[in-house]
């Protein structure tokens, strides 16, 4: 019921590191941190960090002429922390970020390359027509304003962000271009008990968020430049302004029934708004078809809902917890690109009703640690988003509609065993059922007729998760030591949907497994340490997702492949 914590605050006396790594794909990856005490009143705490890496996709080549493979990353971010501790009681931590990322973008492969080809041939998309152009942008800054009361704690959080994003690319030589802006505030004021040991805690709130920016992206057959924004066979959805604000008052309090006993209830109620104005333009110049967002499709939605959260603990022993806890959930609806498939091209909010059961507790002095829990997960009007082709005019566009029923329900378990003074074995297990229930898509230009989608799996889910990883330490005589990993994680098959063509069809990723391993030497009071490294041993190609346009087929996106890596750091 409440919000996400403040940063890592700065800390009362002066702490420095910096870490590097280096690895495959020419990885060079640098980070430091600095945290100096000004006084008794002011601590200051900065981090930056800067990654480099050529792409796991093979998009260059001697014919196309590129420089660079996509699915690459060129990243610098930093954040600054300057924490005022005014009295006792009065504290103020205000923090200042950025994020750049640049390079040539994301990329894809098509699922014939994926389904036909081995090892980095799978990898392998060429036809593309540019190579690619990101220019990510990002700042904040929050403040985050705690003063004691004596009975409670009265907090204000404030954030500002802005998002600036310049990118162009290509799939099979369709040429896509976006630019946008974004800026949002937010805030929130709550008041919460600060004795944690009394017979009643609580919290209670208010929150408010505020977004507005603008989207101009551009979709045609050959390169957009500067200088020929607007070709025959272009898409264009031009649309300023977006606006989104989100309203909730919240509160939750937690009883002690009796030493061993508690209850908790919660309840939040929220407000949103979205909306846009634009038009998208088919074939231009000149337009042969615009369709508005506020004339045609509609861009504008409002919507309010409660959500509550019952629950309660009971201490089995004084290191075992059980508990259970019903709760809902709420995800806003909204809109998307109109293509004029649908006449109301919004849709609705999602809802969720979630129940879970479990236990955890430490046992055999501390030497294992287990967790159990049960959970089933009821969805109504799930959001499912697909891309759709409208023949009358040649348009495509993503389409969120509504699954009315789905359910998501299992097991999880997970522990860690010290089975030597040296040695740790930690593991997971997950079994999963996840489907629609009731799912019938609408009719839609490319589908003259409905299609019943019930009792298919949900995207992403596998029936079965298996983790296990060990790790054992040697302490050395000059008072260091060597620490090694080894970690493996096999999932079941899942499904990826292609929701777009006439006949919608689930594509398989095959059960895999995927093994990580590190060993890594720290000198005398943990100053400095080296460790290598290598990530999917197994050098698994991976489906994570996919995306369709009725002029590129069908789209895989991959998983990080192979990797193999060094990595030092020292602290001050």
């Amino acid at each position: 019921m409440r919000s996400t914590s403040s940063p890592t605050s700065p800390a009362k006396k002066f702490a420095a590191e910096v870490n590097a790594d280096v690895g495959s794909y020419n990885r060079g990856n640098v980070d430091a941190m600095i945290n100096a005490p000004v006084n008794d009143t002011v601590a200051l705490r900065a981090v930056i960090s800067s990654t480099t890496r050529d792409g796991y996709l093979n998009t260059k080549s001697a014919a196309n002429g590129f420089s660079k493979n996509r699915d690459d990353a060129n990243n610098l971010s930093g954040r600054m922390h300057a924490l005022f501790s005014f009295s006792p009681a009065t504290q103020l931590l205000l923090t200042g970020d950025f994020s750049q990322n640049r390079g040539v973008g994301n990329g894809s492969v098509t699922l014939a390359t994926y389904q036909t080809k081995t090892g980095a041939e799978q990898r392998t998309q060429l036809g593309n027509r540019t190579e690619g152009i990101r220019d990510e942008n990002a700042t904040g800054f929050t403040a985050e304003l705690t003063h004691k009361l004596g009975f409670a704690e009265l907090t204000y959080l404030g954030g500002y962000r802005t998002f600036d994003r310049d990118s162009l690319g290509s799939t099979l030589g369709i040429t896509g271009k976006t630019v946008s802006s974004f800026k949002q505030s937010s805030h929130e004021l709550r008041l919460a008990t600060v004795d944690a040991a009394a017979p009643l805690t609580w919290v209670a709130g208010a929150y408010l968020f505020d977004e507005r920016g603008n989207m101009d992206a551009t979709f045609g057959f050959i390169p957009i430049t500067p200088q020929i924004p607007t070709l025959f066979g272009i898409q264009r959805f031009q649309q300023d302004p977006v606006t989104s604000k989100s309203n909730a008052v919240f509160g939750q309090a937690t009883y002690k029934v009796s030493s061993v006993a508690r209850i908790t209830a919660g309840l939040r109620y929220t407000r949103d708004d979205k909306a846009r104005d634009g038009v998208q333009s088919l074939v231009v110049p000149p337009p042969l078809a615009q369709f508005s967002n506020t004339a045609i499709n509609k861009a504008a939605v409002k919507y309010a809902q409660s959500t509550w959260k019952v629950g309660g603990e009971y201490d089995v022993t004084p290191t075992t917890l059980a508990y259970a806890n019903v709760a809902t959930g709420y995800k806003a609806g909204g809109y998307f690109d109109g293509n004029n498939a649908r006449g109301d091209n919004s849709y609705k909010p999602e809802l969720l009703t979630s129940y879970e059961i479990g236990v955890k507790g430490r046992f055999f002095d501390n030497r294992m640690r287990l967790a159990a829990t049960a959970f089933r997960y009821d969805y109504k009007d799930l959001q499912v988003s697909y891309v759709a082709i409208n023949p009358l005019t040649n348009s495509s566009g993503t389409i969120t509609t509504n699954a009315a029923r789905a359910t998501n329900q299992g097991i999880e378990f997970e522990g860690k065993v010290a089975v030597s003074d040296n040695g740790t074995l930690n593991f997971a297990m997950g079994l999963l059922e996840a489907k629609y229930k009731t799912f019938v898509f609408p009719v839609i230009p490319t589908r003259l007729t409905a299609i019943d989608f019930a009792g298919k799996k949900l995207d992403k889910a596998p029936d079965a998760t298996i983790a296990f990883g060990y790790t054992h330490e040697w302490a050395l005589g000059n008072g260091g030591g060597i620490t090694a990993y080894v970690g493996s994680r096999y999932s079941s098959s899942y499904v990826l949907s292609n929701f777009a063509i006439a006949a919608p069809i689930q594509h398989t990723q095959k059960s895999f497994t995927r093994t990580d391993v590190n060993v890594t030497y720290a000198a005398p009071g943990d100053k400095w340490y080296v460790q290598g490294y290598a990530r999917n041993i197994e050098n698994k190609n991976i489906m994570t997702g996919l995306t369709f346009s009725s002029l590129t087929g069908t789209q895989v996106l991959l998983a990080e492949p192979r990797v193999f890596g060094l990595r030092v750091g020292v602290k001050f």
